[in-house]
């Protein structure tokens, strides 16, 4: 009765292939959103959802302060079917002695016909070391009730992290995600489960982390929240998701 209400508190409307999915649920490999969508370990292929032009800006910190703090500004676009994105992320305040600005990119298809969507990220760093690591994503079962994704993200040693994870409906306009990710560098496993709730309104998530290293575990709360606002403009929070405070704006057009 308690989904049930929320959801209806959060309306109900025709989604389109973005609609739902401002936030990210769990680790985003099996949802992932539509915005912070080249940040942490979500997944590629939800590039293939992007259904138009957006401009979109966050600002994360891990401190209480907001200092340092972490900014990126990025662009997106897409048709339903296939979309793309580009971002700059920099970095400024205390303790900060490099003002090179890194560069994320992706891209991901969508192939309607069988459910299945491919994905791939970069994030190019700057300066006369460059580098380039990247991460495949696939996803299996569309805007279905129930999805399956699965990660592959190089990382600095050349091995890589994996992760996987599936999401289904438990009611209309309410999801329910796992995923799980191995890091192959230092063998820490960690776990987010997540409870999201769309509407033409705003989207509300609740979730729970465990970071599993050399069997001791760290438990995080993570939660999020999205106002839409004449259907161009998003306003995004999330805790604990990519750092301790995020702060997003959407503008789309």
């Amino acid at each position: 009765m308690f989904i049930f209400s929320l959801s209806l508190f959060f309306s109900q409307e025709s989604f389109s292939a973005e609609m739902g999915r401002v936030l990210p649920n769990g680790f985003g490999i099996a949802s992932p959103s539509v915005t912070t969508l080249l940040h942490g370990y979500e997944n590629p292929a939800g590039h293939a959802n992007l259904s138009s032009l957006k401009l979109q800006l966050l600002g994360y910190s891990s401190e209480n302060n907001y200092n340092p703090v972490e900014y990126s500004g990025g662009l997106f676009f897409g048709n339903g079917s296939l979309g793309a994105g580009v971002a700059g992320v920099g970095s400024a305040g205390t303790g900060v002695t490099d003002s090179d600005t890194d560069y994320l990119w992706g891209l991901g298809g969508n192939f309607s016909s069988i459910g299945f969507a491919i994905g791939i990220n970069g994030n190019t760093s700057a300066g006369p070391n460059s580098e380039t690591h990247t991460k495949w994503g696939f996803l299996f079962g569309g805007r279905s009730s129930f999805t399956f994704g699965v990660i592959v993200d190089s990382d600095d040693q050349g091995t890589y992290d994996i992760g996987g994870g599936f999401s289904f409906d438990l009611a209309p306009n309410v999801n329910f995600s796992l995923d799980a990710l191995h890091y192959r560098s230092d063998t820490k496993v960690s776990y987010a489960g997540g409870l999201h709730i769309a509407g033409n309104v705003g989207e509300l998530l609740l979730g729970y982390k465990i970071v599993d290293k050399d069997n001791e575990a760290e438990t995080h709360f993570y939660s999020g929240v999205a106002l839409t606002y004449w259907r161009s403009l998003s306003i995004e929070f999330l805790y604990n998701y990519l750092s301790k405070y995020c702060l997003g704006l959407t503008f789309k057009f």
